[in-house]
């Protein structure tokens, strides 16, 4: 739920659908204004960013059922130590930022020790709580106020994106009434 809120804040829920042994397709459902919708056919449509993000939270649940031989009735009874290197690998500047920190706090019992190239992750993973930050390879601890020139960027950012999403709402709404396609790519390439 927190990675679809990320991209539309109007998702209130979300969940995974497992297709049957036959067709073990899996399926990913967002629920908007109580109408339930399929975001991602096939697991494998999303992100890598997504899929690297779902994959270490699911792993981080399996490991507590091999462990303890119980399911989890809620997050916070899971505890341990996990490590991570390179965390926000593949992950938009909104994951890194916002969605990601949100979803590792959302496990109070476990300890991250992660590693990172991103100051946006280190500001947000510190806008969601305590965090001890340390500057390698010399082990000095640092703070994430030493970050904020890369907060300034990412609220800039942030708002320049915004302005290009109604310019692309506003260019679907016309391309619909004339009952014309859209076709978006990524790159000049793509």
């Amino acid at each position: 739920s927190e990675m679809l809120r990320a991209k539309d804040s109007s998702v209130s829920s979300a969940r995974i659908g497992v297709g049957p042994r036959t067709n073990r397709e899996i399926s990913v459902f967002q629920t908007k204004a109580g109408v339930e919708s399929v975001v991602a056919y096939d697991i494998t449509q999303l992100s890598s960013g997504e899929l690297m993000t779902f994959g270490m939270i699911g792993e981080i649940i399996r490991c507590h059922e091999v462990v303890t031989s119980t399911i989890p009735s809620d997050l916070g009874e899971i505890s341990g130590i996990v490590l991570v290197d390179e965390i926000d690998l593949h992950l938009h500047l909104e994951y890194q930022m916002n969605v990601l920190p949100r979803l590792l706090r959302l496990f109070p019992g476990l300890q991250f020790v992660l590693t990172t190239h991103s100051p946006l992750f280190v500001s947000g993973m510190a806008s969601t709580g305590q965090v001890d930050i340390i500057e390698m390879p010399l082990g000095q601890k640092i703070h994430a106020d030493d970050f904020s020139e890369f907060n300034e960027s990412y609220r800039f950012y942030t708002a320049v994106n915004d302005q290009f999403k109604e310019k692309l709402q506003i260019l679907q709404q016309h391309l619909l009434q004339e009952g014309r396609s859209l076709v978006i790519t990524e790159g000049k390439t793509d």
